[in-house]
């Protein structure tokens, strides 16, 4: 088997298997994100928006967008976006979960159903195996969603712009999304910081799948909850939850997003405090540790697995 044929048949099988949690998932929080959104901008005309104690009632879609390119007052494209980051913000955070449970879940159950040993008959050898498994988890979820994304945005936009020709709105101003889809592709380059930063979640992670006799989700969860728990009592700190929090949404810097004066310096001050923090990575010590921590319980996970029968 050539090394090629090899890797195309790991990945066949992490696209297959992780289908539901990578794709499905995804889609079905994106549908009824645009679903719920679509309904609200239908309903405008029959409840009414009221903008201030002595704005102006809003009574249709055609005049919450033009109201909304009043306001924006030449930022109606960095206006757009940042309501397209707010309709992405759920799927987003959505991802973390769908990572947690599909690692979980990997090598585990190959244990399970003793799929391992089907793959131990093969030439693949268990670092192959396991870090197959690993990127299918940690990194297949963040592509196919950042995917699933723009297509539900896409279709939220032909939904808003039906809605908005139906009542004879100007709909040039929704299709103003330049800034939005810079953030959408420079994202994909960020999820490679995002992996690293996050390996020693997803190595520990991989690690309890390929340990836990049973009951994975315990064997992952209890042992950093106990350590946060004893911290607590004991020296009055939270130093372990803090330093969890922080592989999670990596807070570098104290700038945020008060005082500024229109969309434009509110979605400028937006993007630069989220892509910032990801992007300071690579200049922090810390940002290495995290890879050392999480490579060395990757290679515990090999190690357990290598002696699986």
């Amino acid at each position: 088997m050539s090394r090629l044929t090899k890797y195309t048949a790991l990945a066949r099988r992490e696209v297959q298997e992780t289908w539901t949690g990578s794709v499905i998932t995804p889609a079905l929080i994106m549908a009824v994100v645009v679903l719920v959104t679509v309904l609200a901008l239908s309903a405008v005309p029959q409840g009414g928006i009221s903008i201030g104690d002595e704005g102006p009632d809003i009574n249709s879609f055609a005049e919450l967008l033009d109201r909304a390119g009043q306001e924006a007052e030449g930022d109606v494209d960095k206006l757009m976006s940042t309501f397209l980051l707010g309709v992405s913000l759920p799927l987003a955070m959505a991802t973390y979960f769908i990572v947690f449970f599909t690692l979980l879940g990997s090598l585990y159950e190959d244990r399970r159903d003793r799929s391992f040993l089907f793959w131990k008959s093969m030439p693949v050898s268990d670092t192959e195996e396991v870090l197959a498994r690993f990127l299918g988890g940690a990194l297949l979820p963040f592509v196919t969603v950042n995917l699933v994304t723009l297509v539900g945005v896409l279709v939220l936009l032909v939904c808003a712009t039906v809605v908005g020709l139906a009542q004879g709105a100007d709909v040039g101003l929704l299709w103003q999304i330049g800034p939005y889809l810079q953030v959408w592709l420079l994202s994909f380059p960020l999820f490679v910081l995002i992996m690293l930063w996050m390996l020693p979640l997803t190595g520990w992670v991989l690690f309890a799948s390929s340990v836990a006799p049973r009951a994975p989700f315990a064997f992952a969860v209890l042992p950093p909850v106990l350590a946060m728990a004893i911290e607590g009592v004991v020296f009055n700190s939270g130093r372990v939850a803090e330093w969890l929090g922080r592989r999670i949404v990596p807070v570098t810097g104290d700038d945020g997003i008060d005082d500024v004066d229109g969309f434009g310096e509110f979605y400028d001050s937006l993007s630069a405090m989220m892509l910032g923090d990801w992007l300071d990575l690579p200049t922090m010590p810390e940002f290495y540790v995290s890879i050392l921590v999480g490579a060395a319980f990757i290679a515990l996970a090999i190690w357990r697995r290598r002696y699986t029968s």
